[in-house]
């Protein structure tokens, strides 16, 4: 009985293990249109710069605890990529900065101020208001975009 189980599980595995080749013998491809390739399609769209606004929810994974310690983050964002992630590992190493495994949504409390960055996009340093697990009550952050224009009166904020 000990062997007969075994020999028994083997047959009906392997007898219910079947091969591909039927199914990949009636694949049919089927040719569609010519594609066209003209100098408009290789030409990049401009990304779309995103509108902040107070009360929107934005993703961040990291949060600086103070002004200072965004600013210093802020100018090596004007330099480079490279000079950017230095400065957040070294605020997280002074305790200034903390950086979560994953980014968290987190309220905009107040839009502090718009610059252009080392690529020539429109960012903006944001006030955020923290959860409670989360040491302190605010946080700042910097992001991709801009500083929404106003909105007309009777549309939501």
């Amino acid at each position: 009985m000990k062997y007969i189980t075994p020999l028994l599980l083997l047959a009906v595995f392997i007898s219910a293990c079947k091969t591909a080749e039927p199914v990949a013998a009636q694949i049919e491809i089927i040719d569609g249109p010519p594609m066209t390739i003209s100098p408009e399609n290789l030409q990049p769209n401009p990304p779309e710069v995103t509108d902040w606004y107070k009360g929107d929810i934005i993703l961040s994974q990291t949060f600086c605890k103070d002004e200072t310690a965004i600013m210093k983050v802020v100018m090596a964002d004007t330099k480079s990529v490279k000079a950017v992630k230095s400065a957040m590992y070294q605020n997280v190493l002074r305790r200034q900065c903390i950086m979560l495994r994953n980014p968290m949504p987190v309220p905009i409390l107040d839009i502090i101020t718009q610059y252009v960055d080392h690529q020539d996009r429109p960012s903006v340093v944001l006030l955020v208001a923290l959860p409670r697990f989360l040491v302190g009550d605010v946080a700042y952050i910097i992001a991709g975009g801009r500083r929404g224009p106003p909105k007309e009166k009777g549309q939501p904020a």
